[in-house]
């Protein structure tokens, strides 16, 4: 299952891979990734403005913290046992 993509800008990808799980509203580019149309919760692949992974997070579109990673690993299969 492909989950929608979700960039951030550029620049804007250092946090995370420092090690930090939380991507703030005004860090993605919305051209990229309309944020706007997603559901809360919905699981999303996140990736740096050059397209690369930075793993698997789930999305709040209408809040400070729009994402929250989950994994490093892209795609991550969500089920019962991860939790």
């Amino acid at each position: 299952m492909a989950y929608p993509e979700l960039f951030l800008k550029k620049n804007e990808d250092l946090r995370i891979r420092k090690g930090h799980c939380w991507v703030f509203s005004n860090e993605i580019d919305t051209r990229k990734s309309p944020i706007a149309d997603l559901a809360p919760g919905e699981l999303v692949q996140l990736l740096s403005a050059d397209g690369k992974s930075l793993g698997t997070a789930y999305a709040h579109p209408h809040a400070l913290i729009a994402a929250r990673l989950l994994s490093r690993k892209p795609a991550l299969k969500m089920w019962l046992k991860f939790f």
